[in-house]
């Protein structure tokens, strides 16, 4: 019976996740509650798939372009969910890391994030398209997607400076949902019966044993709401349009095609991931980097100072001229 409660384990999660995928998942997960297992043959391939996907994830190319792979199911950490996802997952823990390191990193002018995810859980997705706005501050963060960029990835995705896609991706899936799987009939078929003691009024509230209770739906109801709003903020920050945009377009919980999220606003171009790398290393070499114009900034409000304090209390043309630099920038 573990496998039943580790399918409702697995379903009654908070997802920003292409429904397909995670059904898959499920699938998986209720062949080895049968005793099935896939062959070795299976496995391996499996296995392959995740080692490619791990040596990807992060690359420093020519010329400063960090690139970094967000691919697979998203998770807070990798887990067992890497042996029922197939193509493996990425651990958004790992990735933070990864991009702290390039933003701190001085070699490194500007950052291209690709995806090729279902999406995956919430937790720690709103934390990461944080982190990727802010780093956009620093440096130029490009995103490109490769093939599909679903949910929580297009969550992520959102917030680069400037996303593009290859011509055949599916974007979007805009959206957070959740399962309750009642397991009772299926427990009570095998002479199992399972009775909880417990202390808290709703501490075994939405249990599998039994079907959900309206009110125990209301509140799952209150926090699904609740992640809709972090995600279509989010996007609606990152995309730079009215959250009513979000909600009322960009698919409304359906992946789109490459096209149509382009005529969406959802992405800001369709091109080979080589003219991204091109964009980024014309960013690093004309300067056109937030890092860039802060420094310019800075540099010219020095020179302004150090003439009112020498007593020309007017703004000196020197200055003026370096503005003008700096707004050509």
């Amino acid at each position: 019976m573990r496998g039943l409660h580790l399918i409702a384990a697995l379903e009654s999660g908070i997802w920003a996740m292409e429904p397909l995928h995670l059904s898959n998942m499920a699938a998986v997960l209720r062949r080895w509650s049968t005793g099935a297992s896939a062959s070795p043959e299976v496995m391996a391939e499996v296995h392959a798939a995740q080692a490619a996907r791990k040596a990807k994830t992060s690359q420093t190319l020519g010329g400063g372009v960090a690139v970094m792979s967000l691919s697979g199911i998203i998770a807070p950490k990798a887990s067992a969910v890497d042996e029922v996802s197939g193509g493996g997952t990425t651990s958004l823990q790992l990735f933070n890391q990864a991009l702290s390191e390039a933003v701190a990193d001085n070699s490194i002018g500007a950052i291209i994030l690709t995806f090729d995810t279902p999406g995956g859980n919430v937790v720690m997705t709103p934390e990461t398209a944080a982190k990727v706005m802010e780093a956009r501050k620093t440096k130029p963060v490009y995103g490109y997607v490769e093939g599909l960029c679903a949910s929580a990835g297009y969550w992520i995705a959102s917030a680069c400076t400037e996303l593009y896609s290859t011509p055949s991706a599916s974007i979007g899936s805009i959206g957070v949902y959740t399962t309750h799987v009642d397991v009772s009939e299926a427990m009570a078929m095998k002479g199992i019966k399972e009775e909880f003691i417990s202390a808290g009024t709703y501490k075994v509230e939405g249990n599998s044993n039994g079907p959900l209770a309206p009110e125990g739906r209301a509140f799952i109801q209150t926090q699904i709401d609740s992640f809709y709003g972090m995600f279509t903020s989010a996007v609606a920050k990152g995309r730079n349009v009215p959250i009513a945009n979000v909600r009322g377009g960009f698919g409304q919980g359906r992946c789109l095609l490459a096209d149509d999220a382009l005529r969406e606003g959802m992405v800001d171009g369709i091109c080979s991931f080589d003219d991204v790398v091109g964009k980024a290393r014309k960013a690093i070499k004309t300067g056109r980097t937030q890092a860039a114009i802060d420094a310019h900034a800075i540099e010219a409000e020095a020179f302004i100072a150090q003439n009112i304090v020498a007593g020309n209390h007017k703004r000196p043309h020197g200055a003026r001229a370096r503005l003008l630099e700096i707004a050509s920038i």
